[in-house]
C-alpha cells in the first residue's frame, strides 16, 4: 500500500522482493509459488492505489530465484526494477523489449 500511495502522490513507490509471499498460505511448502504470486499481487495492489503511475520493485541480485522474480515482476507490468546485492549482469537480458 505504501508504494502504491508514494506513487500516487508523485514519488516513485518501491516495493521489496525480498521474502515477498511470506503471508501466503503456501509459503512454508512452496517459497518460491508464494513469492511470485505475491510479487504479482502487491504490484498490481500498488498500481492500483497510485491510479496506473510507475511503480517499482527492489530484487536482490543474490537471491536463488532472481531471474525468475525479475520475470514475473516484468510479467505483473512494473515500471522500474532496483538491483543490489550483487551486480545484475544479465537483467537486461532477463528485462528483454518489455517497454
Amino acid at each position: 500500500r505504501l508504494a502504491g500511495a508514494v506513487s500516487a502522490c508523485g514519488g516513485l513507490g518501491v516495493i521489496s522482493s525480498a521474502q515477498i509471499g511470506y503471508d501466503e498460505p503456501e509459503f512454508a511448502t512452496d517459497q518460491v509459488l508464494a513469492n511470485e504470486k505475491a510479487i504479482r499481487k502487491h504490484i498490481a495492489l500498488a498500481k492500483k492505489i497510485s491510479g496506473d503511475k510507475p511503480v517499482g520493485i527492489n530484487i536482490m541480485v543474490a537471491l536463488k530465484h532472481y531471474e525468475d522474480h525479475v520475470r514475473t515482476a516484468v510479467d505483473a507490468g512494473v515500471d522500474v526494477i532496483i538491483s543490489g546485492a550483487g551486480l545484475p549482469m544479465r537483467l537486461p537480458e532477463y528485462v528483454g523489449d518489455s517497454g
